[in-house]
């Protein structure tokens, strides 16, 4: 017959050094949760018997669910002493020293739970967990794998397997896991967060709405849930439905910068750069050194026409973050605005070498170039960004005009005609055409001039050119 505590209680009066009735008592206090008393009784079992494992142990088991850690490590590592093949106080050691920070000690007491007793699902996972923390991806997922081959319908093993494949870039295998673990325990709002996460970014957005949108119903008070699917619905182009959660988000916690961040973000993108300027001015409040947050900081600024003041945030976002190409690029833009050539060009140069296959940035280095009179590296620009973006008309048209600038008029002409091809309705393209047939010391001239007149030319804007009356146009009218 199983004794209740007022018997054991009853046998401690009896005996006050009846070590096993004091044992047993604090073991009862403990399932009953109440932890200062067995606390205090496992106490009096260590002074009658100072190297009893199981109080020991026990009273490490109780001190560490009353967060006394350092305490609860002391007791671990008695044990460990006295019995150095007691696996589950390898174990529990190990979790108090992830409590510390103290994860390499953690990773060993791991290790060592697991050589004693390899089917320790629990310590294969917490192994996974400490190395997830110390960056080690690719072990975390061994350890987890393990935790799931010994235990297949364990949800966290699943779903922390999962977040190791999703920092790695594993997106679909992470989707996979996620998904177990939902099936397992589909009241996690955690997890559905994860898997909306991982469906958004594999651009599954109708999908990473739905999983969101239940994790929000499994826990409505979870600010980082309305943050993500604000994020998702803006990527939907849902603006307003953004712009609800995102207020939501910062209901639940105003003292998170990055929700701050997405609400001016969402603002700014609904045409209201006003009630972005003072969001993200509160993010910045919070947290100056985010170079993201100055960066749209800048870009609210540049929608109200405020180019010094949006100079000044792009700036103060590539010195946060020399690496932040679209604030770099963006500071180009702003100084073009200002007629400051050098500068823009230098700053579109910063913005090509950190993302240097991304043909606009050539484009504008290009156009720089060709403001501050360097033709022949606006050249060089140009050609970089049609080998990146092929014909594109626009990139043609500034190549003709910088070939023309050097006097290399038939490689203009070359590239003015492509252009035409391209977007045979543009008056300029027609008429620097025009200038390079007319220039003096054109090497190539057309064979054929063209008689027809462009009526809708006139009626975008009527022009002559020198060689040719009003309203007549030189076009190509050569085939190779």
């Amino acid at each position: 017959r199983l004794l209740g505590a007022d018997e054991f209680q009853r046998k401690v009066a009896q005996d006050p050094k009846n070590i096993e009735a004091h044992f047993q008592l604090g073991l009862i206090f403990s399932k009953q949760g109440r932890l200062p008393q067995a606390e205090e009784t496992l106490k009096r079992v260590t002074e009658l018997s100072p190297d009893h494992v199981g109080a020991l142990f026990d009273l490490g088991l109780i001190e560490a669910r009353q967060n006394k850690t350092q305490q609860a490590i002391a007791h671990f590592t008695r044990v460990i002493q006295l019995d150095d093949r007691h696996g589950q106080a390898h174990y529990n050691l190990g979790l108090a020293y992830v409590q510390q920070g103290e994860l390499d000690l953690a990773r060993g007491e791991f290790a060592r739970a697991i050589r004693l007793d390899p089917g320790d699902a629990y310590a294969h996972y917490n192994q996974g967990r400490v190395y997830v923390r110390q960056g080690n991806l690719e072990m975390a997922i061994s350890e987890f794998q393990e935790a799931i081959r010994i235990n297949p319908h364990d949800p966290y093993a699943h779903n922390n397997l999962g977040l190791a494949y999703f920092c790695l870039g594993r997106v679909d295998e992470a989707i996979s896991e996620y998904v177990k673990a939902v099936d397992f325990d589909p009241n996690d709002a955690q997890v559905r967060l994860n898997l909306g996460m991982a469906y958004s970014r594999a651009g599954k957005l109708v999908a990473a709405a739905s999983e969101l949108s239940r994790g929000i119903d499994l826990d409505p008070g979870n600010a980082q849930i309305h943050d993500q699917l604000g994020l998702v619905y803006v990527r939907l182009g849902n603006l307003q439905g953004a712009i609800e959660h995102y207020k939501k988000s910062l209901a639940k916690d105003p003292s998170q910068p990055p929700f701050h961040l997405h609400l001016g973000r969402a603002y700014r993108l609904s045409g209201k750069p006003d009630l972005a300027i003072k969001e993200l001015q509160k993010a910045l409040s919070l947290r100056e050194e985010d170079s993201d947050c100055h960066y749209e900081l800048g870009l609210a600024y540049d929608d109200m026409s405020g180019v010094e003041q949006a100079l000044r945030e792009y700036r103060r976002a590539v010195e946060l973050s020399p690496d932040h190409g679209l604030a770099h690029f963006h500071l180009g833009l702003g100084y073009g605005r200002l007629g400051h050539w050098e500068d823009a060009a230098s700053s579109f140069r910063q913005a090509g070498a950190l993302t240097p296959d991304q043909p606009h940035l050539h484009y504008q280095l290009g156009m720089a170039y060709g403001k501050c009179g360097k033709w022949d590296q606006a050249v060089l620009c140009h050609h970089r960004a049609l080998a990146l973006s092929g014909n594109d008309d626009q990139i043609l048209f500034e190549l003709g005009r910088a070939y023309f600038q050097l006097g290399e008029m038939s490689l203009a002409q070359e590239a003015l005609q492509r252009a035409l091809l391209i977007e045979g309705r543009a008056p300029d393209y027609h008429l620097h055409l025009g200038l390079v047939f007319s220039n003096p010391g054109r090497r190539n001239s057309p064979s054929l001039r063209c008689k027809r007149r462009w009526r809708w030319e006139r009626r975008i804007r009527p022009f002559s050119l020198p060689s040719a009356g009003p309203g007549w146009i030189w076009v190509d009218t050569m085939r190779p």
